[in-house]
């Protein structure tokens, strides 16, 4: 397995024009790869931009693994056609933009628009099952383009505060087997694991085969520490075993700031002295805990 980290480690401090930076600062700390939210440009397929981000970044040596959040009117699984159409194309540019920028894989909501807002949106059976099968049929026309490009997209299972439409992996696999391609797998989430699944372990092994990428942090999204209630080694052979060789990420959120930490819905630092030294040396820790634990 790799194991990487973030950008949301760096949320409120973090800014395109700094991500060699920052990237040299994942690698110090041993990160494989580093997972990133692009610049607007990659979705506008502005080319010139792309290579020069590329030819800045390459160097570093680290995996680059890109995530997705779509625009609020771009929803794959909406019953308006136009913006289901506009959602898939939206999809299909950050395809081409992130081969372009290098990047062979795409993880978080690629099914439909996050964060939900349940305020005035009432959700009953027939709702969830029509929208999941509108971001299914979404999804099919979007994988061929997935496909031709080498580019792996990962659909992350979140918690029910945060989404209604995959909330177990055992949703999630029904899911996948119903997109039908071979570049389209599940993100499981520790994070989201931890509020969803009866059992860790059992919910990994559930997802033999289907696993695209693994997330990692405690139940607080603290980073993964030492005296931690989850049995961090359980979890790394359950996943081992499942044959997985992909990317571990460290996504911890301990910064009071930022989006990240709006959205979710994360009201303090749970770090005690917020300075750039003492933030790389706790990842450092939770990096190298991780891959003690999960590795034989």
């Amino acid at each position: 397995m790799k194991y990487g980290v973030h950008f949301r480690s760096w949320d409120g401090l973090f800014s395109i024009d700094r991500l060699p930076a920052v990237m040299e600062q994942a690698k110090s700390i041993g990160a494989e790869t580093f997972e990133l939210f692009p610049p607007q440009y990659v979705f506008d397929g502005d080319t010139a931009k792309i290579k020069e981000l590329r030819r800045r970044i390459e160097p570093i040596g680290l995996e680059l693994l890109l995530t997705c959040k779509y625009p609020a009117n771009m929803d794959i699984a909406s019953e308006d056609p136009e913006e289901r159409r506009a959602g898939i194309e939206y999809m299909k540019q950050y395809i081409r933009g992130a081969a372009e920028l290098g990047s062979h894989e795409i993880g978080g909501i690629v099914y439909s628009v996050w964060p939900h807002r349940f305020d005035d949106d009432m959700i009953d059976k027939k709702a969830k099952y029509d929208r999941t099968m509108r971001s299914i049929e979404s999804l099919r026309q979007i994988m061929p383009t997935a496909e031709e490009l080498d580019v792996r997209l990962n659909a992350e299972i979140l918690n029910r505060f945060e989404h209604y439409m995959l909330n177990t992996t055992k949703e999630g696999v029904t899911f996948c087997r119903q997109v039908e391609s071979d570049h389209f797998n599940l993100l499981l989430d520790v994070f989201h694991m931890n509020i969803e699944e009866d059992s860790i372990e059992k919910a990994i092994e559930y997802a033999h085969g289907y696993i695209g990428h693994f997330h990692v942090s405690e139940p607080n999204r603290w980073i993964p520490h030492r005296g931690s209630r989850l049995d961090w080694t359980s979890i790394g052979k359950a996943l081992r075993d499942t044959g997985y060789r992909g990317t571990v990420t460290l996504e911890p959120i301990f910064l009071f700031l930022g989006k990240a930490s709006y959205n979710s819905r994360l009201w303090r630092d749970l770090i005690e002295s917020d300075t750039e030294e003492e933030r790389l040396r706790i990842l450092a820790d939770g990096l190298a805990l991780i891959r003690e634990a999960f590795e034989e």
